[in-house]
């Protein structure tokens, strides 16, 4: 019944070792990740949970989206519309693939991160070519935003600024805790 020959081997300074590395691996990696996905102030991940704080993701959606520039375009008269709907078409055909590519390398960063043996040159590389990525997005929607602009009339840029302004208008903040008594 008690057979020492059917015990499970002990584990070596070495093996505890290993155990304890592989934990702390996992933890700075889902941390990593956490706040990569999670941080508040950059729209957070999945797309849409953040709100209208982060500007920069905010400008490619302004470009396409229930929010954006196209919802903009309908509170103008038809032929505006019809006559700025190419610009915006053919933006959206320029920065699609530019997002697509960023999203790929967004993946494979996270990935990266919980790959072992861990290598940090690694991860620096992987969220370098995201940022990389993501910086080619902005770039791109920027100059998209600025051809667009350029063809709108005065008017109808300070009207875009002022509709802007009241569909990115942040919630107000929450109430500030009581202090104890």
């Amino acid at each position: 019944m008690n057979d020492p020959s059917s015990a499970p081997p002990a584990v070596s300074g070495r093996g505890w070792l290993l155990i304890v590395s592989l934990g702390l691996n996992l933890l700075v990696a889902g941390a990593v990740a956490g706040a990569f996905f999670s941080h508040p102030h950059r729209g957070g991940w999945p797309p849409g949970r953040g709100g209208a704080v982060y500007d920069a993701a905010n400008l490619g959606r302004a470009l396409a989206g229930e929010h954006g520039f196209r919802a903009y375009l309908e509170t103008l008269p038809a032929g505006r519309r019809a006559a700025l709907k190419p610009l915006v078409e053919q933006s959206q055909q320029t920065i699609r693939p530019l997002r697509q590519a960023a999203q790929r390398l967004r993946v494979e960063a996270v990935a990266v991160t919980a790959a072992e043996p861990f290598d940090p040159a690694k991860v620096e590389k992987a969220f370098g070519d995201l940022t990389d990525a993501e910086g080619a997005v902005h770039r791109a929607v920027a100059q998209a935003y600025a051809r667009i602009m350029a063809a709108l009339t005065p008017e109808e840029r300070a009207q875009f600024a002022a509709w802007r302004k009241a569909h990115d208008a942040l919630p107000p903040a929450p109430p500030a805790p009581s202090a104890p008594r």
